[in-house]
C-alpha cells in the first residue's frame, strides 16, 4: 500500500513513422499510434497510475506543433504531467524536480 505505480513516458519529439519527404502525412500515418497512445493514456487515469510525460524540444523542427499537441492530448488524457526538456544536458534536473513533485503528491 506504500507504493504508487508509475508511468514514465519519453518522447524525442519525432513522429514513429514518416520523415521529412512525407511530412504532409504524417498524421495519417502515424493515426494508429495516437489512438493506440490515448487509448492506453485514459486506462492510467483510470487505474489511477501516475502519469509523466518528458518530451525533449531539440532536433524537432517541422514537427513541432504535431509533437507538442500530441503531448498535451496523451498526457490530459492520463491526468498526468509533461515536463519539457529543452536539452539533454537539463534532464538530470529535470528528472529530480518531477521525482520531488511526484513524492510530494503520493505524501499528500
Amino acid at each position: 500500500t506504500d507504493r504508487v505505480p508509475v508511468v514514465i513516458l519519453m518522447g524525442d519529439g519525432l513522429p514513429a513513422r514518416g520523415d521529412q519527404a512525407g511530412f504532409y502525412r504524417f498524421m495519417e500515418n502515424n493515426q494508429e499510434y495516437i489512438d493506440r497512445a490515448l487509448q492506453q493514456a485514459r486506462l492510467l487515469r483510470q487505474k489511477h497510475i501516475l502519469f509523466s510525460f518528458y518530451q525533449f524540444m531539440d532536433e524537432r523542427h517541422l514537427w513541432r506543433d504535431y509533437a507538442d499537441d500530441m503531448a498535451r492530448r496523451i498526457t490530459a488524457s492520463a491526468g498526468g504531467t509533461l515536463y519539457r526538456i529543452e536539452s539533454p544536458a537539463t534532464m538530470a534536473l529535470s528528472l529530480m524536480t518531477a521525482y520531488d513533485r511526484l513524492r510530494s503528491a503520493v505524501l499528500e
